[in-house]
C-alpha cells in the first residue's frame, strides 16, 4: 500500500482522471472541471480527513481557486499570491497565539 493507504497516484484510473481534469481546465469547461475536481477530492479525502492546518489549507485553496482561479494566469501571479498569503497567515497565527 502507498501513502495514506492509497494504492498509487500513478494507477491508470487516477492518471485518466487527471488527464480529463487537465483537458477540462484547458477547455475552460468550469462545470466539468468542478465535477472532476470533486472526484479527485473525494478519492483523496476518503483516505485523508483534513484536520488542523491541513484542513485550513484545503479550504483556503478551494476558496481562492473558486473565487479567483481563472484570474491567476501566470507563475508570477501565483508566486505573489503565495508570498502575500504566507505573510497574512503568519500575522494571523501570531495574533491567535498571543498570550
Amino acid at each position: 500500500m502507498g501513502w495514506n493507504d492509497l494504492a498509487s497516484t500513478q494507477d491508470k484510473s487516477t492518471l485518466d482522471l487527471m488527464a480529463e481534469y487537465r483537458a477540462a481546465v484547458r477547455a475552460r469547461d468550469t462545470e466539468r472541471r468542478a465535477a472532476l475536481e470533486a472526484q479527485v477530492k473525494e478519492r483523496v479525502l476518503h483516505h485523508i480527513h483534513p484536520h488542523g492546518l491541513e484542513g485550513v489549507v484545503w479550504r483556503l485553496v478551494s476558496e481562492v481557486e473558486a473565487l479567483h482561479g481563472s484570474g491567476l494566469r501566470t507563475y508570477n501571479d501565483v508566486q505573489l499570491l503565495q508570498e502575500t498569503t504566507l505573510r497574512l497567515i503568519s500575522d494571523a497565527a501570531r495574533e491567535v497565539l498571543k498570550p
